[in-house]
């Protein structure tokens, strides 16, 4: 059986559809859903109930993806499981598709190509997507919250990780990658993400958005389990960035006027490498904050009280 877990907090909007689309596509495939709320105010816990799915809510004042998914997989029955988020909407046959691959090679886990949808003001930006994946078969070089994973080889690398605030999917795979699991990526459409908040974040939010500590928390997690090293070529752009403006203020600090143009020159080359970039200007300004978010990361790692409970209708 097929279990698909699905996380949320305040995704009434597109929850049934979500729901709606696991049902569609796995027509004919044994399964099950479950549901896993982050303290929801709205109606995203009566829309998962009435969908059929298996319901979760976490008690916890510091909810994070990680801990949803880590109850997800807790509480999952098939020996496979499918992770989405509740504003994705699941393709039609990759399922199938990811399961007989990995029956035939052996891998530990599948993704394919997610294709981002941005909302704008309410509506729904299709004429620009970003797809995100390969255009053949190969091993998987990272992956994001959606994806298909063995659930015996996501419990040995020690399941999700409950305290990391965001690349909990980047510290996962580390500890996947060395407890000898393998993700292959394969050239079929997995999901759509209807993403209505990044391009809709205010300054102050990007500002004051703590999840840029995640990136701090996944190194110190990859610490812990000695996993650094499989870590490091997940996150190697906001590493290497992270590095020239460290390498660029001890150099002004150490020679000062003479190191000014090599540090002009490193954030001139930071600047038209994020110009381009899917994340574009906000993505600049973003990794200038991780610069102070990354070590407070390191040090600000928090384990929530995993408490959870089961919702019935």
């Amino acid at each position: 059986m097929l279990s698909v877990a699905v996380i949320g907090r305040n995704e009434a909007r597109g929850l049934g559809a979500c729901l709606a689309s696991v049902d569609e596509a796995l027509k004919g495939l044994d399964h099950e859903v479950l549901y896993v709320d982050s303290g929801s105010t709205d109606a995203s816990m009566a829309i998962a109930l009435a969908a059929g799915a298996r319901c979760y809510r976490l008690c916890t004042r510091h909810p994070t993806a990680g801990l949803g998914r880590r109850v997800g997989a807790l509480e999952a029955r098939g020996e496979h499981i499918l992770f989405l988020d509740g504003d994705m909407l699941l393709s039609a046959g990759f399922a199938q598709d990811a399961l007989a691959e990995m029956s035939q090679s052996g891998w530990d886990g599948a993704v394919g190509v997610r294709r981002d949808l941005y909302e704008r003001n309410g509506v729904l930006d299709e004429a620009h997507p970003h797809d995100v994946g390969p255009v053949v078969l190969c091993e998987a070089s990272s992956f994001g919250g959606a994806v298909l994973l063995r659930r015996e080889a996501l419990l040995t690398a020690g399941n999700w990780a409950a305290g990391v605030i965001a690349r909990e999917e980047d510290e996962l795979y580390a500890r996947l990658l060395s407890s000898g699991a393998r993700v292959v990526s394969l050239p079929v459409p997995m999901a759509t993400h209807i993403d209505r908040v990044r391009d809709n974040r205010g300054l102050w939010t990007l500002l004051t958005s703590p999840r840029r500590l995640g990136l701090g928390q996944a190194i110190r997690h990859a610490f812990r389990a000695r996993s650094l090293v499989a870590l490091l070529p997940r996150v190697w752009e906001s590493l290497a960035c992270w590095l020239a403006d460290a390498l660029c203020l001890v150099a002004l600090c150490i020679w000062g006027g003479a190191a000014f143009s090599p540090a002009v020159l490193a954030q001139a080359s930071q600047l038209l490498w994020f110009r381009f970039a899917p994340q574009g200007m906000r993505g600049y300004a973003a990794q200038k904050l991780l610069f102070f978010a990354l070590p407070a990361g390191f040090f600000a790692l928090r384990t929530p009280d995993e408490a959870y409970e089961a919702v019935t209708p």
